[in-house]
């Protein structure tokens, strides 16, 4: 074979010399790919002396060539006796059997420059080729294999499993489960792995390194779900693996997530409509399943990705998603290029998520069924999203704990939204309180000119909007015409939302105290009752109307006869009583909490003076045991704050 085989001593010139080579390989979308190679000198290497043009490498150009003190990958170079090469165009690896055969190495260099070594001396450039024979294959190498033996099917499971090297020393880890597609039945254990980034893109350091979980990457030796919508045993023993894992490694049992492709997403579903309630959510990538089965499923969470040139999954999907509307899920579909940027993506999946449904289906143009996975998995928000899902996180918890009177739990309330870095009551401030697992917040209601309710606090533009003039002055045309500010006074591309826009995002998601005059309440009611938000509207006054409405109560301790009016305020049974008082050593303080524990949460306002005494967001950074520590041994278990975050930071510690 022409070239060299690297294992000892290649080069040597003054001395020093090359003395190994080692490729490094990178899962991507389409499949593993040879990326980088490594080079090992006897001293370290003067980077000041490395070109694009020192090395070359069989059929890739030089992206980039850098020095490292191990060889391993790097974002800055490092003083070492490691060079790494980057590839431009990341590499088909050679046949597995030709490199287990070592007839040829996964990578060909040819130094075609000397190399300078630091200190002095030199490394000549060479005619020879320098094939690499060894491979580091990038998070691929950090999955254990191992076998599950159901007992219920008889069946040995092979599957692959990474564990963060922490686990067990912090909370409880989520898991994600990856299911490959058909063209990956087989004996190849590791195929899952390298069937494209379904499964790795969670077990990047990148991703372990904000998101710690488990990955399990089984692998199937025959089809687990076909066309005719039958399949086998190893759905079973697959959902008998996740039990057995939850077990063993003591996971976070409301954060499983299943994801799948082509066979692995209708094998999937299958298992979310046996068990409807052993995943949190769903990433679905090209595949469909029966749809006169998927009913249940019609409250999950799932994101469906598809091509839309796969004409079979696209004719799959809209019969699934005419039975979850008949079974009023919120789905929402949207048309995505296959090729954009990064910050086209991000805003693609923003407004997706926005749109407020629990279903979502991405129709990626251009794509056929295998186009839309090597796609899926680096879509940085689409895996955000899924991480942000929990089982149990749901309307009807978030009640419980409101209406839990003597419950201790403290409850946040963000004021408009966590509007920091947004504008204040746009449904991205809102939509950044249900990130940040927020259970409530607090809009401002106005009338338009038109009759039509916005949510906005102030009663001209100016402040808030590109415009000017009054909201009641203003047609809801109008004011969507107007571009929103955020907190720093840049405009935005957010819009006045309108309270059914609000509600209608909020429903199963977070709580929605509405702040508003009492002449808008029978309106306000009609809208909530109108999109079905009763489960989270929290009215700004009792209403006369049947259902099980939701009220609160505002009581100003400062006022005459106040306890009086918080004896008359618990005769209508508010779900919550915000006291108010501007000085901290109100006499009544006290008294008015005793009385109202047990009868409905108490809440504080600390998000200016005056409202719950010297109590004031703005002081957090000085000390916040001082502001929300010192109230919540008054008895408060609601906060309406602006510093959502902080507050959670604060009750963490």
């Amino acid at each position: 074979m022409a070239g060299l085989l690297v294992s000892a001593t290649l080069l040597n010139a003054a001395n020093h010399t090359l003395k190994w080579a080692k490729a490094i390989t990178e899962v991507l979308g389409d499949g593993l790919r040879l990326t980088t190679v490594a080079l090992e000198y006897d001293a370290p290497i003067d980077s000041a002396s490395l070109t694009l043009k020192t090395y070359s490498v069989r059929g890739s150009e030089v992206a980039r060539v850098y020095t490292n003190d191990r060889p391993e990958k790097s974002a800055v170079s490092k003083r070492g006796r490691y060079v790494l090469i980057a590839l431009k165009s990341p590499m088909t690896l050679p046949s597995k059997r030709l490199l287990a055969a070592k007839a040829v190495g996964a990578a060909a260099v040819v130094q075609k420059a000397k190399v300078k070594v630091l200190g002095g001396g030199k490394v000549k450039a060479s005619r020879d080729t320098i094939y690499t024979l060894e491979t580091q294959n990038l998070v691929v190498d950090d999955f254990q294999q191992q076998t599950y033996k159901d007992r219920s099917t008889g069946l040995g499971l092979r599957y692959n499993l990474f564990v963060p090297r922490n686990a067990g020393q912090g909370g409880r880890l989520p898991l994600v489960l990856f299911l490959h597609d058909v063209a990956g039945v087989g004996k190849d254990l590791k195929n899952p792995l390298t069937q494209g980034n379904g499964a790795t893109a969670w077990a990047t350091a990148e991703w372990q390194a904000e998101h710690p979980c488990i990955v399990v990457a089984p692998q199937f030796d025959r089809v687990t779900a076909d066309a005719t919508y039958h399949y086998g045993d190893e759905i079973r023993a697959c959902m008998s693996l996740v039990d057995f894992l939850k077990k063993r490694y003591q996971l976070d049992a409301d954060r499983l997530y299943v994801v799948g492709q082509g066979m692995g997403c209708m094998s999937a579903y299958a298992m979310m409509v046996r068990r409807p309630d052993l995943f949190a959510s769903a990433l679905l990538v090209s595949g469909h399943w029966d749809a006169r089965k998927l009913g249940p499923l019609a409250k999950k969470n799932l994101w469906l990705v598809s091509g839309k040139d796969d004409t079979k999954t696209m004719a799959g999907v809209a019969k699934a998603i005419e039975v979850w509307n008949e079974h009023d899920a919120m789905v929402s579909e949207m048309d995505w290029p296959l090729q954009v940027s990064a910050a086209q993506r991000a805003d693609e999946v923003h407004e997706m998520i926005l749109q407020g449904s629990n279903i979502k289906h991405t129709r990626l143009v251009g794509a056929g069924e295998r186009a839309a996975w090597r796609v899926a998995y680096d879509i940085r928000g689409i895996r955000e999203w899924l991480f942000n899902q929990r089982l149990s996180k749901n309307i009807d918890e978030l009640r419980t704990h409101l209406l839990n009177v003597t419950g201790k739990e403290i409850m946040l309330n963000a004021h408009r939204g966590n509007w920091h870095g947004t504008s204040e009551n746009s449904l991205n401030a809102i939509f950044k309180s249900v990130e940040k697992g927020v259970q409530m917040v607090s809009v401002d209601v106005r009338k338009t000119k038109d009759g039509q309710l916005v949510c906005f606090s102030d009663k001209s533009l100016e402040r808030l909007t590109t415009g000017k003039g009054l909201v009641a002055h203003k047609t809801l045309a109008e004011l969507k015409a107007l571009k929103m500010k955020d907190d720093r006074k840049q405009t935005t591309k957010w819009t006045v939302p309108t309270l059914r826009e609000v509600l209608n995002y909020a429903k199963g998601r977070i709580l929605v105290d509405i702040d508003a005059p009492s002449g808008l309440l029978d309106d306000i009611r009609d809208v909530a009752a109108e999109t079905g938000a009763q489960s989270v509207a929290i009215l700004p006054g009792v209403v006369r109307a049947e259902g099980n409405w939701m009220h609160k109560a505002v009581v100003d301790l400062d006022a005459p006869r106040a306890i009086l009016r918080v004896r008359q305020a618990l005769k209508s049974w508010p779900v919550m009583v915000e006291l108010r008082f501007s000085k901290d050593n109100n006499s009544l303080l006290k008294h008015a909490v005793s009385l109202v524990r047990g009868h409905a949460r108490v809440c504080f306002n600390t998000t200016e003076a005056g409202l719950a005494g010297k109590h004031v967001d703005a002081d957090v950074s000085g000390n916040a045991d001082l502001v929300w520590g010192d109230l919540i041994r008054q008895g408060g278990t609601v906060f309406k704050t602006n510093r959502p975050e902080q507050l959670m930071e604060y009750l963490r510690k």
